[in-house]
Parts: structure tokens; sequence; C-alpha cells
């Protein structure tokens, strides 16, 4: 299984109680199975996809059972409404970093850092500098407003290294408030059909 759920990131997303945050739903022995389409995330070379449907059409078991077949570390991120404060959002985002390694949390930042001029660059370049392939899920990104959605979302599409891919799962389209993401929604969205 790619997806990691332990080590020290994990272990500080215990201590912090927000342990299930970090996890993928677990995957219900009769839920419906959709190899095609797991198939399809797999062999997708996008370095961006997103799911979208209605509440309760599997978004969330389908990334969770190709998170499972995938090769690379895969981290899980379930966004909710403290996570339209950037700062909180890129904490998280960071434990998410700690686990699959794309940051070691060796050298962290000092308290008076900003999310824009500190917080989002560094977790930026910790991406774009990964050597190794990796996967990203977010899921819930359709609870994302202001900051959090235009600037930070933006900013980590737009630095993802090939051979890794970053997933939004979403109950609506692209978000499309800024021209930053106007943008990334008409050159890299790659949108799953979950009724394939």
């Amino acid at each position: 299984m790619a997806l990691v759920t332990e080590g020290p990131a994990h272990n500080l997303a215990g201590s912090l109680r927000i342990a299930p945050k970090f996890v993928p739903p677990p995957v219900a022995p009769t839920a419906v199975t959709r190899p095609r389409l797991v198939d399809r995330l797999r062999r997708a070379d996008a370095t961006l996809v997103l799911v979208t449907a209605p509440a309760g059409y599997g978004k969330s078991t389908l990334l969770a059972q190709w998170a499972d077949a995938d090769d690379r570390p895969v981290g899980w991120c379930s966004v909710d409404a403290t996570d339209n404060d950037p700062v909180v959002f890129l904490h998280y985002l960071t434990v998410v970093a700690q686990a699959i390694g794309i940051v070691d949390g060796a050298d962290p930042p000092g308290r008076n850092a900003t999310w824009d001029m500190d917080l989002l660059p560094r977790f930026a370049d910790a991406m774009v500098t990964c050597r190794e392939p990796f996967a990203i899920v977010l899921d819930d990104v359709h609870v994302l407003d202001g900051p959090s959605r235009d600037v930070v979302l933006a900013t980590l599409a737009s630095h993802v290294p090939v051979r890794s891919v970053l997933v939004f799962a979403s109950r609506t389209s692209a978000p499309r408030s800024s021209p930053r993401t106007r943008d990334l929604g008409r050159s890299r969205w790659a949108v799953g059909d979950l009724n394939a």
C-alpha cells in the first residue's frame, strides 16, 4: 500500500487529535469498485487531477482505492472549513508532506512566518524540488474560500513536478474565482467521470 499512515508526521497528527484528517475513509467491503477509473488515475500523466461529483457518488472511495493501488507514496488531507485560514491549511499540508517525504521538518519556519511570504513559498519549493514521485489528495476542496482557494491551491498546482500528481476532489468544478485558478482550469485540469 502506497498510502503513508506511519512515521513522525503521522505521530504528530495523532498527538494533535486530527489523524483522521490525514487518512482516507475506510473502503467498505461492499463498496463499488471502479477498476477502470483506478487504472485511469494510475496511468494519468497529468500533474493535476480534479475529480468532481455530487455528495455520495464515491469520490473519496475511488481515491482511497487508487491510493491503495498507486506505486507512489500518497498523502491525504480531508479539507474542512478550518482550512480557509491559509496558515492552518499550510500547516496541515506540511504534515502531509512530512509523511510522504517531501519535507523533513528539520528547519521549521520561525514564529513570525507569514503564510504568503514564508510558508507557501517554502512548501512550493519543497514540492518542485522533490526527486521522488509523490501524490497528494486534497479531499473536499469545494469548502475552501479566499486565499486558501485562490492562492494556495493555484500555487501548489503550478509546482507539482513531473511524475507526481496533486488530486483535488470536489463537489463542484474547478475553483475559478481568480485569474490564477481560471488559467489552471483551461490548461491543466483532468476531470474524472464517476459514472464510468
